[in-house]
């Protein structure tokens, strides 16, 4: 089902880098049953799926023909609504995964860098049994960019601007791209990938002593 990431924000350093990955023609009907409500929402034909995770750069990857959308960047609340919330009530394990208002974990998405891939061809037959993908999809004409954002940023943050979430796109071929504006009850949308055209610095190469090859060999 797709590259998915979500974790707790940064601690101690911690960062995470996808390269090197193929996620062509991913759709394959959903096959999570609802009792796992959020994980059974996730829309077939997603590529990539940043969700509720900070500090991560995402680059050489070859992401194309995923139909629903070929890179999802997406606050926690935004993935994970009160409609999937009610079916888990027949798994208590799942309830305790998406426990609500969990105080521990912090839901949103921040520096971000998405950069040299291979992106096209998405969007084109989104999963519209999934009711926010529905919306957009018959909101855009019945097909869906490249990459979705939904723009939903931290108001402690304190910054000004239109990148206070430091999502910063760069190189990756002739995607379509739109910030759909979830706060904003997507009254103010943004298309112009350009309004995200910056970059971050390269994160270190993260290195596991029990694998020999996971240093700088298996990196850039």
């Amino acid at each position: 089902m797709g590259t998915r990431l979500r974790t707790p924000s940064r601690q101690g350093g911690k960062h995470v880098r996808v390269f090197h990955n193929q996620m062509v023609d991913n759709n394959t009907p959903n096959f999570a049953p609802k009792s796992l409500g959020p994980i059974h929402y996730l829309p077939t034909g997603t590529g990539i799926y940043l969700m509720a995770i900070r500090d991560v750069e995402v680059f050489n990857n070859k992401t194309t023909g995923n139909n629903t959308v070929n890179v999802y960047i997406i606050n926690y609340n935004t993935g994970v609504d009160e409609t999937s919330l009610r079916d888990t009530a027949s798994s208590p394990i799942t309830q305790q995964v998406f426990a609500a208002n969990d105080k521990r974990f912090y839901p949103f998405v921040q520096s971000v860098y998405l950069h040299d891939n291979d992106i096209s061809g998405g969007g084109q037959s989104p999963d519209v049994r999934v009711d926010g993908v529905k919306m957009l999809a018959e909101a855009l004409g019945g097909k869906l960019p490249d990459i979705l954002y939904d723009g939903v940023v931290d108001k402690a943050w304190g910054k000004k601007g239109q990148n206070t979430g430091q999502v910063c796109l760069q190189r990756n071929g002739e995607a379509g791209f739109l910030n759909f504006d979830v706060a904003g009850e997507m009254k103010h949308p943004v298309k112009d990938v350009k309004v995200y055209d910056c970059a971050l610095p390269a994160l270190e190469v993260v290195s596991i002593p029990q694998i020999a090859d996971s240093g700088p060999a298996g990196g850039r």
